[in-house]
């Protein structure tokens, strides 16, 4: 992800430019690709709603393909009666600090959708990270699978990346 540059006494020094911050950043977002899920008007048999089956905690794993973002890493998603999503990871690259990212989730059944927005700063500067996600609960209700998109942009609007995640995930149970 970070370049390598040689000095004068022949140490290697990890440089990690702005573009590069926040790629790496946006891959760890993407947590939430594997917990997006909406609370759903629809009356389940149980009396209770679908989506109500689906708040509360889960534990996820993120595979980004991308060589300069990729790998797996962990991420911890949850989700409010309300429509809220949370995800939180430490994906990050050092020295980036990133908000936690929030956002909206919906769905019927057991496929769902949810949108996200991180905020990530860095001594190079900021930008933002919009992700999209799309998943399906399992039939018993406690894993969960699915497909994602991210792009980054700077502080100024300028398109710095964009790629794909998938994840799984796990409810987390007290």
């Amino acid at each position: 992800m970070a370049g390598f540059e040689t000095t004068a006494m022949g140490a290697e020094q990890r440089r990690v430019g702005r573009r590069q911050v926040l790629m790496g950043a946006g891959a760890g977002v993407l947590g939430a690709v594997g917990a997006a899920a909406v609370p759903h008007q629809t009356l389940a048999a149980s009396g209770e709603t679908e989506g109500a089956r689906l708040v509360g905690a889960w534990s996820v794993t993120v595979t980004d393909p991308d060589p300069k973002t990729g790998g797996t890493f962990p991420s911890l998603i949850a989700f409010t009666p309300g429509g809220v999503v949370v995800s939180a990871d430490n994906a990050n690259p050092p020295g980036t600090t990133a908000t936690p990212g929030i956002g909206a989730w919906r769905g019927e059944g057991r496929r769902f959708t949810f949108t996200t927005l991180t905020l990530v700063t860095s001594s190079q500067g900021g930008g933002t990270i919009t992700s999209h996600g799309f998943v399906t609960l399992s039939a018993a209700g406690d894993t969960l699978s699915g497909t994602g998109t991210y792009v980054i942009h700077d502080e100024a609007g300028k398109l710095l990346g964009q790629g794909t995640v998938t994840a799984t995930g796990r409810r987390i149970t007290a």
